[in-house]
């Protein structure tokens, strides 16, 4: 919470102070906040890595999945950028609706699976993250969303069904 309050701030401030503005202009993507006066993907960043756990907290004792929990890191903080590189680096073939590569969306794919078993302790854990993370990285390739609180939102709840 402190995160998006101190991102509020500086998004309140970046259109009046240059050098913020100019940071802004250089280290992060607002295609998709094209539309309006304010970018909003940094802030969907944290709570799209933040949604899963906060679900599976209010789902109370009787449903605990570490799987689950850390399904917005493992989609954002790992696959998503792990798409990016690859998909900026050596990315060659496109496909979907907004220009992702097969190689970006492979890489996605495989290091949430690797880093995704980390949180497995069941046959059924295993089957919702391939599940789940082959829904994202499809959607990823598709969505026109801002992708950085859909992609976990839709996941987990994949997941969520599976689990």
């Amino acid at each position: 919470a402190i995160a998006v309050c101190v991102l509020i701030v500086f998004e309140t401030l970046r259109r009046d102070i240059p050098l913020l503005q100019s940071f802004y202009v250089t280290f992060i993507d607002d295609t998709k906040d094209s539309d309006t006066q304010i970018i909003v993907s940094h802030m969907f960043l944290i709570l799209g890595c933040a949604a899963p756990l906060w679900i599976v907290e209010n789902l109370g004792r009787q449903f605990s999945s570490l799987l689950l929990a850390e399904f917005g890191v493992i989609s954002i903080g790992v696959g998503d950028a792990m798409g990016a590189i690859v998909g900026k680096g050596i990315g060659k073939r496109k496909w979907g609706m907004n220009q992702r590569t097969l190689e970006g969306s492979s890489a996605m794919f495989l290091s949430m699976i690797w880093i995704g078993a980390y949180a497995c302790h069941s046959y059924q854990d295993y089957a919702a993250l391939l599940v789940a993370s082959t829904f994202v990285t499809v959607l990823e390739a598709f969505t026109l969303q801002l992708d950085n609180l859909v992609l976990p939102l839709a996941g987990s709840t994949v997941a969520l069904l599976l689990l």
